[in-house]
């Protein structure tokens, strides 16, 4: 499954989605996504079945675009029009990934 916008859309929506929201997807199995990220040219997150109940929390309708436009320009400093509606997109991108997660599967997210 692709993500048709740009991976810091995601780099800044994750720390967003964990500080601001209590939804914590960077944590996860350290060594293994280290070793995958130095063997890619990007950053690795794994999801694994225990990420699986946080699908409901991405699925909320408490997300609003402005209010994430807002986080996003706070956290990069810069102005960013439209990109709250994109966010959204990078939230549903999250939860489907993470749907498909079960006992034996697993799944990788790579930005970069």
């Amino acid at each position: 499954m692709d993500y048709g916008y740009s991976g810091w859309v995601l780099t800044t929506l994750l720390p967003i989605l964990k500080t601001d929201y209590g939804i914590d997807l960077m944590q996860g199995e350290p060594n293994i996504a280290t070793a995958l990220s130095r063997c890619s040219e990007g950053t690795v997150f794994l999801f694994t079945l225990n990420k699986r109940p946080l699908a409901e929390k991405l699925g909320s309708a408490s997300f609003q675009p402005e209010e994430l436009q807002a986080k996003y320009e706070a956290f990069n400093r810069t102005k960013a029009d439209g990109i709250g509606q994109v966010m959204i997109e990078g939230i549903k991108f999250l939860r489907s990934g993470i749907e498909q997660v079960g006992p034996e599967t697993i799944g990788i997210l790579s930005v970069g």
